[in-house]
């Protein structure tokens, strides 16, 4: 078995494991999104760009996985999925970095979700179908864990 392709059935394996823990991150901050947006709460900025570096997740996951399956088979890969090796290592890197970024913003869950927990939507119980403390807490919580997983 050649190095190359090794190296191929790794980098399959990585996205495969990136795909859906990428996802998770991706839905459960967009609930915050989407429950924040419609009671009207005011967004942090970090909020949404933790949004966008987790879909950037998403599709360097998806597409990272096509190319190692393509190889892995011997087939053609198209010519946007064939960086260099420099290139490849700059966007492993990025998607690190994301993960990294996304998990400093959720680490404020660490601190247990008993008493007070600074949440995207605040020091709020449950009013007006929003999610209690205790709740959003834990999917910050949640959000944290998959994202050091993912990095």
């Amino acid at each position: 078995m050649s190095p190359i392709l090794v190296f191929a059935i790794l980098m399959g394996l990585l996205h495969f494991v990136r795909i859906p823990l990428f996802s998770a991150m991706l839905i459960m901050n967009s609930i915050f999104l989407g429950m924040m947006h419609s009671h009207n709460l005011p967004v942090d900025k970090n909020i949404r760009i933790v949004e966008g570096f987790a879909a950037a997740g998403v599709v360097a996951s998806v597409l990272g996985m096509v190319k190692a399956v393509l190889s892995a088979f011997g087939l053609s890969i198209p010519f946007f999925l064939r960086p260099r090796l420099f290139v490849q290592a700059l966007a492993e890197l990025f998607i690190m970095g994301c993960c990294i970024f996304i998990a400093v913003i959720y680490k404020a869950a660490l601190g247990g979700c008993d008493s007070y927990a600074d949440t995207p939507f605040g020091d709020i119980k449950g009013e007006d179908g929003l999610a209690g403390v205790r709740t959003s807490c834990r999917m910050q919580a949640a959000t944290f864990a998959v994202s050091i997983v993912a990095a």
